[in-house]
């Protein structure tokens, strides 16, 4: 089980790529999110194998089944649901129970855990794990489009730059895979998401892009082509049209101080090359320690990027929402306390109204010889008065009776 701890939000995600089934847990979601099931299924077969020739032909329906947290289409607690795993083929992995594929995570994890770790299609460390993570960032992104907030994702190939898909087939061909780079783009965005240091907003992001397998890079804006400009070229400047303060380019792509600045927010993903690939590769047998030739047979992606917009979305979704959820709540906060601090002003204003009438009543009482307790009117006005208020009550007595023997001169 991997455990994302954020902000506000809990998500569990369990199972391997050949286990009986794989899900997730989503804790700290508010009550009452609707939730489309539909729109969700339609999400996630975006990401599911076997609809395109270029990879994987694993076929999996990827529909989750919700055992808790969903009634009547709308969240009310921890959300949990799972995804029963049925074109599971354990044969194709049968020669590399001890033989370390390259490119994935089986030599590391086996020095962690010990050879009887179980890393059929890559275990828990397989891409096949980001179709629990696309259920918690689908929900999300349903929540988000309705606050108006859109994700919007491309995959361009490193190679060419343009086509991606004619050089997954080239390298198909041949035996082999390639990488490719996801750009995202995140609309109506709100400035002000995040904050400073460890609160950034593009940290967040990164955090949970990183959880997705084959990621090997991120970059905001201009990112590390940045690196190379001026600080001319690569500031973005400011101008003033129709009253408001507009921002002339999007180098830093929507994130200044790790803190929107109400341009849409972009940044690219770079993946690597699937390591599963036809070609014989170099490898060692760790119980026989003797060098090995590598073929690896089954069913497996030219191109993985083409599969991860939707996971690059979600990913970006559960950490802009987690954050959004804090900001929110802030605000709200802020917004109650700057409605008590009117009531305190009010209060302190009908108090020294209070206090005057208590002088000219002193004044009275100085003129006709009157003391100045009065305990009978004291219970009359206490009786009015709900107990929660006396004590407050009893030292408004306290200050107004002070007033007025400075005034009368005697009790």
């Amino acid at each position: 089980m991997s455990v994302y701890c954020g902000k506000n939000l809990r998500i569990e995600i369990f199972g391997s790529s050949h286990a009986s089934e794989l899900g997730v847990c989503i804790s700290g979601l508010p009550k009452g999110l609707a939730v489309n099931e539909t729109a969700l299924q339609s999400f996630l077969r975006r990401r599911s194998p076997g609809n395109d020739p270029l990879c994987s032909k694993r076929r999996e329906d990827d529909v989750p089944i919700f055992t808790q947290g969903i009634t009547d289409g709308v969240t009310d607690g921890t959300v949990r649901a799972v995804i029963k795993n049925r074109d599971v083929k354990r044969q194709d992995y049968v020669n590399l129970t001890s033989v370390p594929r390259p490119g994935h995570a089986d030599l590391a994890a086996w020095q962690k855990y010990g050879l009887d770790y179980d890393m059929s299609g890559g275990g828990p460390f397989s891409g096949r794990m980001t179709a629990a993570l696309c259920i918690a960032g689908g929900i999300v992104i349903q929540e988000l489009d309705r606050r108006g907030i859109t994700l919007c994702t491309e995959v361009v190939s490193p190679l060419s730059g343009h086509d991606l898909r004619k050089d997954a087939e080239v390298a198909a061909r041949l035996g082999d895979s390639i990488g490719g780079i996801v750009k995202c783009t995140v609309f109506g965005l709100p400035s002000g998401i995040g904050g400073e240091l460890f609160d950034g907003i593009d940290g967040h992001i990164s955090e949970l892009i990183f959880a997705i397998p084959g990621v090997k890079g991120i970059e905001f804006g201009a990112g590390f082509a940045s690196a190379a400009l001026l600080g001319s070229e690569n500031n973005d400047q400011y101008s003033v049209k129709d009253g408001k303060v507009e921002i002339l380019s999007n180098n830093a792509g929507g994130v200044l101080g790790g803190i929107t600045n109400g341009m849409p927010l972009r940044f690219s993903v770079a993946f690597k090359p699937t390591p599963s690939i036809a070609k014989a590769q170099k490898s060692v047998d760790l119980k026989t320690l003797q060098n090995v030739d590598l073929h690896i047979s089954g069913r497996h992606d030219a191109c993985f990027a083409l599969r991860t917009p939707p996971v690059v979305e979600s990913a970006a979704a559960i950490a802009l929402y987690d954050i959004m959820l804090t900001d929110c709540a802030t605000q709200e906060l802020s917004e109650l306390r700057r409605k008590i601090e009117l009531a305190d002003a009010q209060i302190i204003e009908r108090l020294k109204e209070r206090l005057e009438l208590c002088s000219d009543i002193a004044e009275y009482k100085r003129e006709h010889g009157l003391p100045v307790l009065d305990a009978e009117r004291e219970r009359s006005v206490l009786d009015g008065v709900p107990p929660e208020f006396h004590d407050l009550y009893r030292q408004i007595f306290e200050i107004s009776k002070a007033r007025q023997k400075e005034i009368i001169g005697h009790d």
